[in-house]
This record gives structure tokens, sequence and C-alpha cells, in this order.
């Protein structure tokens, strides 16, 4: 019986063993926003967005030009001419901020959808890289989320991650 029980608990130790669970935990503020795509989606809009600006303060600068010009001209029109000038110019105005809205809006959105787009394909990568090494649990963490409080430096595959991100990211680009 004793050599039974001994028997047992050295299956129960080789088993226990065998089944450790394979943990790691990826920084997702480093993977993002080290990712060469991401990064190239930023510069790419940013300089977008720099040509925006140029094209809004263009624009607004001829409306500055011809209200002023318009208000030397108001000098010599009868009252009900000047209200007319100012509700075509209030109308105009409304127009403009309308159009750089929108425009400003649609930049956004199409920033938005391309980072969005990263993100996921950063969460695919990772889980497919979790079942390719046999992971069980692949956490994520950043600053604004602390989902991992405490870990080995050696679960930590968030630069194993972002290497392999930016080498197969730079094969296709």
């Amino acid at each position: 019986m004793k050599q039974f029980l001994s028997l047992l608990v050295l299956l129960l130790v080789v088993t226990a063993c065998q089944n450790q669970e394979k943990l790691g935990y990826i920084d997702r503020s480093v993977v993002i926003n080290g990712y060469e795509k991401k990064v190239n989606i930023e510069q790419r809009f940013e300089v977008m967005n720099q040509d925006f600006i140029k094209r809004r303060d263009s624009l607004i600068q001829a409306y500055e030009l011809e209200r002023t010009q318009a208000s030397v001209r108001a000098q010599s029109m009868t009252p009900q001419q000047v209200q007319q000038l100012s509700q075509q110019f209030q109308q105009k105005e409304a127009f403009i901020g309308q159009q750089i809205q929108a425009e400003q809006q649609q930049l956004q959105q199409a920033f938005d959808a391309e980072i969005d787009s990263v993100i996921m394909e950063v969460k695919e990568y990772v889980t497919t890289y979790g079942k390719a090494n046999n992971y069980t649990f692949i956490f994520g963490t950043s600053d604004a989320t602390n989902t991992v409080m405490f870990s080995s430096e050696s679960n930590d595959i968030s630069q194993t991650i972002l290497y392999q991100l930016n080498s197969d990211y730079k094969k296709t680009n």
C-alpha cells in the first residue's frame, strides 16, 4: 500500500509538471506605438493634417480679405444694402465653417479607422503567435489599464511580438 501511495504521488507530480500553463503578457502601448505600420500611418496623416491646415488658413484668409473689402464698400451703401451684405457674409462664414468642420471630421474618421485596423491586426497577430507557441494565456497591459500587476520579466513578450510584427511589415512593404 505504501508503494502504491508513493507511485500515486509520483504520478500526480509528473502529471502536474506536464500541465503547466504557459503565460505571457504584452505591454500594448509598447507594441502598438512601436509598430512601424502605425508610425507610418501617423506620419502620413500628419502630412495630410498640415495640408488641411494650409487649406483652412488660406480659405479663412481669403474670406477675411473679402470681408474687409466689403466693409469698405459698405460705407457707401444704404442700411438695407449693408444688412443684405452682412447676411451674405454670415451665410458664407457658416458655409466655410461647415466645410472646414466636415473635412476635419473626414480626416479624423479616416485616421481612426486605420488605427483601429492596426489594433485589430496586432490582436490577431498576438492570437496567432500565442497558438503557434503554445501559450495558454497572453495578457495585455498598458499605462491606462494594469491587467498585469506583477510578472517576471521573462513573461514579457512585448519586444518579441514587436520585432516580429515589424519584420513581417517590412517584408510586405
